[in-house]
């Protein structure tokens, strides 16, 4: 698996923006179960993926869709017992602000704690 979500990150980096639409409930339940499975490697790499995600989404995608999905996994993330996973998940919560700018206060509520105390 955790190979697997090495793929899929190659495979967004290289569509970019053409991404977006296969970001829908599908692809984000798989990380989302990848985001909890037992692995600490396949947990680390979902989040990996996941900033990919965020990092090649367009703004009214991720806004609208991505996001509202998202953030409570990403702070879940920043709260994992592994280092390695918190490390990748705190990279994906720098995506998710920076992807969310004007509208990050949104997702001050579930992000801003977890990321502080990390």
């Amino acid at each position: 698996l955790e190979t697997s979500m090495g793929a899929l990150e190659a495979m967004m980096q290289g569509c970019g923006a053409g991404f977006t639409p296969r970001l829908g409930g599908e692809m984000l339940r798989l990380l989302a179960e990848c985001s909890r499975h037992t692995n600490r490697f396949v947990r680390e790499f979902a989040y990996f993926a996941l900033r990919n995600a965020f990092e090649v989404c367009t703004a009214e995608a991720f806004l609208a869709t991505v996001a509202p999905q998202t953030v409570g996994l990403v702070a879940a993330g920043v709260r994992d017992n592994w280092s390695q996973v918190r490390y990748a998940a705190s990279t994906a919560a720098r995506a998710f602000m920076e992807k969310a700018a004007e509208e990050r206060a949104r997702f001050y509520p579930e992000l801003l704690g977890p990321m502080c105390l990390n």
